[in-house]
C-alpha cells in the first residue's frame, strides 16, 4: 500500500510502498525467478547479497509485472551532488571510497556491474552508499561468451571515472566530437591524474577497484 513513485531509469520504474502482508520466500536458489527480465538480477541480488549492492528481500508482483522488493534509500548521487554541492575534500573522498569499494567487491565476485552511473549509486538514511540495479550485470566468464571484452571490469573502471569527475566538479563529464572526454579545469592534481588514468584508452592500462580502494582509502586515513 502507499505506493509512490520515486525515480526511474532507462529499463525500469522506482517506486516507495508500505509492506503489510504476503508470503515471504526464501528464492536464494531461484525458484520464484519465473520472469525472463528479472532473471539475472534476482540471481545476483539473491546470491550475492552484501556485495556492496542495496539488499534485496525478494519479489512481488501486481497486474503489471513482477518487481523487486528492495530496502528503501534516501537518494541517488545525483541528487545528493544537486543538494550539496559543493563538496568538501572530506565528503569527497568518502563518497569516491564508498563507490570504489562497492565496485571493487563486485569485481572480487567476478562481476561486472556494467551499468554505473549516478542513478545507481544510492545513499541511505544513514550515509552509507550501496550499488543498485544489476540487472545488466554479468560474471566476467559470462560475459567473454556473450560480448568478447566489449563490457569488462575495465568498462566499470572506465565509468567510475566519469562518476569521479562528476562528484568533484558537480558537473557530469563531457565529450569532444571524438567522444574523447574532456575533462573540466579546477580538478586537484592527484585525483586528475586518478580520472585519467581510468579512462586511458586501452583497457588493460587501467587501474583495478583495488587500487582505487587503497587510493581513497589513504585519503580517509588522513581524516581519522
Amino acid at each position: 500500500m502507499n505506493i509512490e513513485p520515486l525515480d526511474s531509469g532507462a529499463c525500469s520504474e522506482i517506486l516507495s510502498a508500505t509492506w503489510t502482508k504476503g508470503l515471504t520466500y526464501d528464492f536464494r536458489d531461484n525458484q520464484f525467478a519465473r520472469k525472463k527480465d528479472i532473471e539475472i538480477e534476482i540471481n545476483f541480488k539473491a546470491k550475492r547479497a552484501g556485495f556492496g549492492v542495496v539488499p534485496c528481500y525478494g519479489i512481488t508482483c501486481n497486474k503489471e509485472g513482477y518487481m523487486l522488493v528492495l530496502i528503501r534509500m534516501d537518494k541517488n548521487m545525483s541528487n545528493y551532488l544537486e543538494e550539496n554541492h559543493p563538496l568538501s575534500r572530506q565528503q569527497i573522498d568518502n563518497i569516491l571510497w564508498s563507490l570504489s569499494s562497492r565496485l571493487c567487491q563486485l569485481h572480487k565476485a567476478n562481476i561486472i556491474h556494467n551499468d554505473l552511473h549516478p542513478g545507481n549509486f544510492m545513499i541511505g538514511k544513514g550515509g552509507e552508499w550501496n550499488l543498485i540495479d544489476l540487472g545488466f550485470s554479468l560474471t566476467n566468464d559470462e560475459n567473454r561468451r556473450r560480448h568478447g571484452d566489449l563490457d569488462s571490469k575495465e568498462s566499470d573502471i572506465y565509468t567510475f571515472a566519469a562518476m569521479m569527475c562528476e562528484v568533484i566538479t558537480g558537473c557530469p563529464l563531457k565529450l569532444d566530437n571524438s567522444d574523447y572526454p574532456i575533462l573540466p579545469t579546477g580538478i586537484p592534481a592527484e585525483y586528475r591524474k586518478i580520472i585519467e588514468m581510468c579512462l586511458d584508452p586501452e583497457p588493460n592500462k587501467r587501474p583495478k577497484s583495488v587500487s582505487l580502494v587503497c587510493f581513497f582509502r589513504a585519503h580517509m586515513e588522513e581524516y581519522s
